[in-house]
């Protein structure tokens, strides 16, 4: 199964992680997300069991989160496009 890659060089985000271990909710960057999988570049340890860490999950809020800021970019790729097409048909 590959893994799609990330590029979150236009906007470093903050957000809730959790230990996949303990499910202790600690935050860290979007620059240390390598794939979609959530792995990470560089490890973590969790700062509640100490778990060396090489991948995370999302908590709640930020799953939440993630998904309204995606949509926000849909439409404003869709309005983008939207405006293209129609400078053309003038």
């Amino acid at each position: 199964m590959s893994t799609q890659q990330f590029d979150f060089e236009r906007e470093d985000v903050n957000f809730k992680a959790m230990c996949p271990e303990c499910k202790y909710e600690f935050t860290t960057t979007s620059k240390n997300i390598k794939d979609s999988n959530l792995t990470l570049v560089n490890t973590l340890s969790c700062p509640s069991c100490g778990k060396e860490l090489h991948r995370i999950i999302l908590s709640e809020k930020s799953k939440k989160e993630m998904l309204e800021k995606i949509e926000q970019l849909a439409v404003k790729e869709i309005e983008n496009e939207l405006e293209k097409s129609l400078k053309k048909l003038k």
